[in-house]
């Protein structure tokens, strides 16, 4: 009878035994998912280029390829807008720097719609464009997630700040990884300057490329657009971070972001490219119009 009790006991404390060492198994793998930078969602998440015929961009490419300029050093950051009535020198603009081979390439551009939960947010999918896939860096999307940024992917579908230019990158850079952020206008300095420092440390400024997504002045005549860009301007070549916030444009956020990190790096110094304004594009001075203003960042003048 004793052996008969005894083996009982032995029976149960091993099938406690083995229920314990599952419960840590699956425990103890449930803390490594937990730990594992998180865009495994990178497979199913996807979004979509603003235009997804070649022909539009291979056509871009075509008008501004008598109006690329290389320049003579390593550009590591841009300002480019995103209204595609100037393709053209959005493809030259890009095609001046394509022999960079950057690894990642970071956009920030503006929350037109202010969608989603947060004043920052950023988006770890991959992007189709009719080049193939823009797929994103992991390391900086963990990066983000760990420093308290949220994903958020919804508010991107229909934001052209990013859309309209995932096929340029793509075309221009087809080995680079790819990030993208939106930034509201009520996001609060020390909320950029948490960004500003999660993407120096998650980057090699060596093989990065940081592109402000940012359409100039809106809604002006051309005079008057000119002395709101001409107020912009100087505030960029200044290179003083502080006065970036009070320009005139779509997301004087995204600037500061791109310029406090550039200054990190030692990489301000400002080239303007190209100045343009839709209402001398088409012929209509007295319209409402918007501006444009490309810039290379270098750490010298070119």
């Amino acid at each position: 009878m004793k052996r008969n009790r005894d083996y009982s006991v032995f029976i149960i404390t091993a099938l406690v035994v083995l229920q314990l060492g599952q419960f840590y198994y699956f425990f103890n793998n449930s803390v490594k998912e937990q730990k594992t930078p998180v865009v495994e969602e990178q497979e199913i998440i996807a979004h979509r280029a603003y235009f997804m015929n070649q022909e539009f961009y291979d056509e871009a490419y075509e008008q501004g390829s008598s109006q690329a300029k290389e320049p003579g050093t390593r550009v590591h950051g841009a300002i480019l807008p995103h209204h595609l009535i100037v393709k053209d020198k959005i493809a030259a603009f890009l095609s001046g720097i394509e022999k960079n081979n950057y690894e990642t390439v970071v956009m920030i551009g503006p929350n037109h719609f202010e969608r989603g939960a947060s004043n920052i947010i950023f988006s770890r999918a991959k992007w189709q464009t009719p080049y193939g896939e823009l797929l994103p860096n992991g390391k900086l999307a963990y990066n983000l997630i760990e420093a308290g940024f949220i994903p958020d992917e919804d508010p991107f579908a229909g934001e052209h700040a990013i859309s309209g230019l995932v096929g340029f990158v793509k075309k221009s850079f087809p080995q680079a990884k790819f990030l993208s952020i939106i930034i509201r206008p009520t996001a609060k300095t020390e909320e950029l300057d948490r960004l500003i420092e999660v993407i120096a440390k998650s980057v090699d400024p060596e093989k990065a490329l940081l592109l402000a997504s940012v359409d100039f002045s809106h809604y002006l005549n051309v005079a008057e657009s000119d002395k709101n860009d001409e107020i912009s301007k100087m505030a960029i070549e200044s290179g003083e971070v502080e006065k970036i916030l009070a320009i005139p444009v779509d997301s004087p956020k995204a600037i500061y972001v791109l310029m406090s990190y550039l200054k990190q790096i030692g990489a301000e110094k400002s080239n303007l490219i190209f100045h343009t304004n839709s209402g001398r594009l088409i012929g209509q001075m007295e319209a409402e119009t918007t501006s444009h203003m490309f810039f290379y960042f270098s750490r010298e003048k070119f």
